[in-house]
């Protein structure tokens, strides 16, 4: 897929009206998109194949890296599908190697020892939590990041021995079908390894990052018109072509400006007190980004992440709210934003997010959702009792063949009652007309 401009085709341009135009490949061949407004948020890119035509020929490498129905997982797998999918999850133990240095191979390295990843923050790394023994190898680990998930996986791998740094060589298969992984030692770590030393396992995790080359691809034509766009504060929204659209949202943005999102990303993250556990290109604060992005387009959210959300959207969220004073909302904002510090990196708990819900007097007003999303309180409209049938009296027919009973809620003015008047006095009153 590539982006291309009208005025650098101007030869074979069909549709007028159109400044620009998607090039894509579908089943039955390449096909152009003619269109006004491009939003490309596709991430930063496929995940690096170091494996087919290299270590493995391409053949044995689909194969491998088919989902295996009688041992129900993978042999080898990318490690953004083993987290992002639960069908890893249903087999028996096995033995797990994970090969990268980032925040994808953490992750990986918590699911593979707990078997899967949900509400596993607390839980412990401890013989009776783990389902699968795992190995986690890198060239390095400094890109593993800092925040509580990634820095627990790291200590936890080290002080079980199963953290090692090495290059991976070869990978072969034996008779039962297990394979057989050759690294090379590397750096000067401390290790008691030869200097090549081979592991076996049954499944193979491999996370070495994204190929952003594609991204580039795709906007070729555009590059030099591109622009980092941030709001009146400083938080990223996109990336922007000078007509405002083309626009690159998230990761995708960080694949065509990578120096200047990450600065301007982490800068504005720790303006936040956002913890460690979380970094430019990753899915919080790209939501984050989008969400206060589509505020300024005029669509106001319906709920507020305490914990990620920028501060000034938080305000305008609790604007809303007629009823809360303009200082509640200044000082219960910045109550977040120390529960964000003191909390760090993982953020504030639901507890306390409510107890400062409940310090500002907001409780009533607004509700958690989740972890940490804020919404509006709905207040259910009072219960009225049933009202009484109508006509009861009557039974289920409502009909009588001697009645025409009439219900009126009008109410009727009585008059004076006049007397009586005898058969002479209407006789004598008709003659005097």
């Amino acid at each position: 897929m590539k982006i291309e401009k009208k005025s650098n085709h101007e030869e074979d341009w069909q549709v007028t009206g159109c400044p620009y135009r998607l090039i894509v490949r579908t089943a039955s061949g390449i096909k152009p998109v003619y269109t006004t407004e491009i939003n490309v948020c596709t991430g930063l890119g496929p995940a690096k194949n170091i494996l087919s035509d290299t270590i493995l020929d391409k053949d044995q490498f689909i194969r491998l890296n088919q989902f295996d129905k009688q041992k129900q997982f993978t042999p080898i797998v990318d490690g953004n599908d083993f987290i992002l999918t639960d069908k890893e999850e249903k087999s028996a133990g096995r033995k797990i190697v994970i090969y990268g240095g980032g925040g994808t191979a953490a992750a990986c390295y918590r699911k593979g020892f707990f078997g899967d990843d949900i509400r596993t923050q607390d839980q412990k790394f401890i013989k009776e939590n783990q389902k699968n023994q795992v190995i986690w190898i890198a060239r390095n680990f400094e890109k593993a990041g800092t925040g509580k998930l990634a820095t627990s996986a790291l200590s936890n791998a080290k002080m079980r021995q199963e953290l090692f740094y090495g290059d991976l060589q070869s990978i072969q298969e034996t008779k039962d079908n297990r394979l057989i992984l050759i690294f090379k030692k590397t750096g000067g770590h401390k290790q008691d390894l030869p200097e090549i030393f081979e592991i076996d396992c049954d499944q193979f995790i491999y996370s070495v990052g994204q190929d952003d080359s594609y991204m580039r691809c795709v906007c070729e034509e555009i590059e030099t018109d591109l622009t980092l766009i941030t709001d009146e504060e400083g938080m990223v929204l996109n990336v922007s072509s000078k007509d405002k659209q083309v626009i690159f949202f998230g990761a995708a943005a960080m694949a065509v400006r990578e120096k200047e999102y990450m600065e301007a990303t982490w800068k504005w993250l720790q303006s936040e007190n956002i913890g460690g556990d979380v970094g430019p290109g990753s899915m919080p604060p790209s939501r984050a980004q989008i969400k206060r992005y589509t505020f300024l387009q005029g669509h106001k959210p319906i709920s507020i992440n305490a914990n990620m959300d920028s501060k000034h959207l938080i305000i305008k969220f609790l604007e809303e709210e007629k009823s809360i004073r303009h200082t509640v909302i200044q000082d219960f904002v910045a109550d977040i934003l120390q529960a964000r510090k003191e909390n760090a990196p993982s953020g504030a708990s639901r507890t306390t997010i409510y107890e400062l819900l409940v310090k500002h007097g907001l409780e009533n007003i607004i509700e958690i959702n989740g972890l940490g999303h804020l919404v509006k309180k709905v207040v259910p409209a009072p219960a009225h009792p049933p009202s009484s049938t109508l006509l009861s009296w009557l039974g289920p027919q409502r009909e009588t063949s001697d009645a025409i009973p009439i219900i009126s809620s009008v109410s009727v003015e009585k008059k004076p009652t006049q007397p009586f008047k005898s058969g002479e006095e209407i006789l004598q009153s008709s003659l005097l007309v």
